[in-house]
């Protein structure tokens, strides 16, 4: 809103702006309403992106349709803050070209017009601004499921191990240097100035020993255990409520930006459990499920093992290698 606000008032003012000067402007004054926003990716996502887009605007002289000026946009975009990406998340997106082709127009020539004339309208028609107001709602969940759809295909994240500080920035550099002109020598240097980003060795413990690290997930602690070629989790951590997981929002990012691609050995533990593994968990299910089909072998400890657990088995179907009766075995881990 600010940056949209500063280029109108360029535009209002009929003085020539330069583009480095607008986003200068607009940096300044979200810096002034918020000095704590450059703790936020979100601040450096989106200066970053269109610094970018202006960036690849420059020296661009011959006219190109609307449709491949706006794919090649969304390229200098999905280069330009993969650093970045990598920096913050470790991971990013293969499709969010794709899908930000459809998105930004729909959004962009349907939705924010339907929105505004909606809400303009309440007043003197409620009628007519309540229906403009549901079909926007309604263009935006289809696009929200289309989103959603598509970024949970196969191999569509590239995930990585959290570089060094020196490789992020030589990875900038090597943006810098691809979203050049075409007829700019030296561009191919920039696939080389990447490859550190794109290449990292994530640390892992000398041989002959291990590392422990004990995970924050609200209520007790989840603890991750590696050594040079093997890795244990103990504990997923609770769900608080519908809207936050502490596995998704803890554990998961840890094991990502320690460069774990797979759990050797998930430790689950159980208020019941019987010898054939089914168990009743009082933690992060949904979490422990995945992570249970993807380790090399899972472990399930419980407070009382019985002979047979009847009644709905939260952990039916998983292959579950070991079961150990383990009273209070949830603690310091615990996951209630």
């Amino acid at each position: 809103l600010i940056m949209v606000s500063v280029v109108m008032l360029a535009l209002l003012s009929s003085r020539p702006v330069s583009p480095s000067r607008t986003l200068s402007l607009a940096l300044l004054l979200v810096l002034i309403l918020d000095p704590l926003a450059v703790l936020a990716a979100g601040f450096w996502l989106s200066f970053g992106a269109v610094a970018i887009i202006f960036y690849g605007l420059t020296g661009q002289v011959a006219r190109q349709s609307r449709w491949r000026q706006a794919v090649r946009v969304q390229w200098w975009i999905s280069v330009g803050l993969l650093p970045l990406l990598i920096l913050f998340f470790q991971q990013a997106s293969l499709v969010a070209p794709l899908a930000n082709l459809v998105a930004v127009p729909v959004v962009g020539l349907l939705v924010v017009p339907l929105a505004l004339l909606g809400t303009f309208l309440l007043g003197p028609l409620p009628a007519a601004g309540s229906v403009l107001l549901e079909l926007a709602s309604g263009i935006l969940a289809m696009v929200y499921q289309g989103l959603m759809t598509l970024g949970a295909a196969p191999f569509t994240q590239l995930s990585l191990a959290a570089a060094s500080p020196a490789a992020v920035i030589m990875a900038g550099c090597g943006v810098a240097l691809l979203l050049l002109p075409r007829s700019a020598p030296g561009r191919w240097l920039g696939t080389i100035l990447v490859l550190p980003l794109l290449l990292a060795d994530p640390p892992r413990p000398p041989a002959g020993q291990a590392w422990l690290t004990l995970l924050d997930v609200g209520q007790g602690l989840s603890a991750v255990v590696q050594t040079r070629h093997y890795t244990l989790v103990f504990d997923t951590g609770p769900r608080f409520g519908a809207n936050f997981d502490s596995g998704r929002a803890v554990v998961v990012p840890f094991l990502r930006q320690a460069g774990v691609n797979r759990v050797d050995t998930l430790v689950i533990h159980a208020s019941e459990a019987d010898p054939t593994g089914n168990a009743k968990v009082s933690g992060n299910l949904a979490l422990d499920i995945e992570l249970a089909l993807a380790a090399g072998q899972v472990i399930v400890t419980a407070e009382r093992l019985v002979d047979r657990l009847a009644g709905p088995l939260d952990l039916a179907g998983i292959g579950i290698d070991y079961v150990v009766e383990l009273p209070n075995g949830a603690w310091p881990t615990s996951c209630y």
